[in-house]
């Protein structure tokens, strides 16, 4: 009997034998999978921590400046130093007064980036931390805008807006020696 008549043979065997338990068969549903009522628990449920509202995990922005957000943004602009034509900008500040638990920098290239929700965010990192070197996605001569998040007990706070140039980088090849 070829594999296929056998397959055939055992979806009417089981239609038969369903059938005759009452039970509908849908020969093009997979069978149902058998669970072991002994050992069979509901997952916990979830809730965030009560310290945290649920516009944090959002993102969402609950202020600009103030002891709450970091101040004194500073970028300097250059070039890799392992990456060919690849501008970065090394940016820094002073972390928050009220220090907060994390920060996160985000950059964008519009005018409106931030309020339109189109900006890129770095990783989140250490509230006490008060530099990082932006590599990703810098293209020269544009213009980017970048802030510094601060996550306080009530939300994320803004710095105040700062702005840097990427400079174009070239690169020098050198033909070996003859």
């Amino acid at each position: 009997m070829s594999r296929l008549r056998a397959a055939a043979a055992i979806l009417a065997i089981s239609a038969v034998a369903g059938s005759a338990c009452g039970a509908q068969v849908d020969e093009e549903s997979p069978p149902p999978e058998v669970v072991d009522q002994a050992t069979l628990t509901t997952p916990p449920t979830t809730q965030p921590p009560e310290t945290t509202p649920p516009r944090v995990d959002r993102g969402e922005v609950v202020g600009v400046g103030g002891s709450e957000a970091a101040r004194g943004l500073r970028a300097d602009p250059g070039c890799s130093q392992t990456e060919l034509r690849q501008p970065i900008a090394s940016l820094s500040w002073s972390v928050a007064q009220r220090l907060g638990t994390t920060q996160r920098v985000d950059v964008t290239t519009s005018p409106e980036g931030f309020e339109e929700g189109q900006f890129q965010s770095s990783e989140r990192f250490p509230a006490d931390m008060s530099r990082i070197v932006w590599e990703d996605d810098l293209d020269a001569g544009i213009i980017y805008r970048w802030r510094v998040l601060t996550l306080q007990p009530d939300g994320w706070w803004a710095s105040a807006t700062a702005s840097f140039e990427a400079p174009t980088c070239v690169a020098d090849f050198v033909s070996p020696a003859a």
